[in-house]
């Protein structure tokens, strides 16, 4: 078996231990983009939960004021002047 020459294990980790953290910076970041976009995902249903529920709730106001003007309009309709 040949030996090894002394200046190429020297060699060798230079070049592979920045790929290997680079490899490992690459993973994370995968991680993190993977976090992101389904927190993103949840915060887009979320707000779309809130927009149906705005609207609910503006039709239930604009029920509410036709519901007190007919009581108005009863009630002055019934009251003596």
């Amino acid at each position: 078996m040949p030996a090894i020459p002394p200046g190429l294990s020297e060699w060798l980790a230079l070049l592979t231990q920045p790929a290997v953290i680079l490899v490992g910076v690459g993973l994370i970041v995968n991680q993190q983009n993977r976090l992101i976009d389904a927190l993103r995902d949840s915060m887009n249903k979320r707000i779309d939960d809130l927009n149906k529920r705005i609207d609910d709730l503006q039709g239930d106001v604009k029920e509410i004021q036709k519901d007190v003007k007919e009581l108005l309009l009863r009630q002055a309709s019934t009251t003596p002047r």
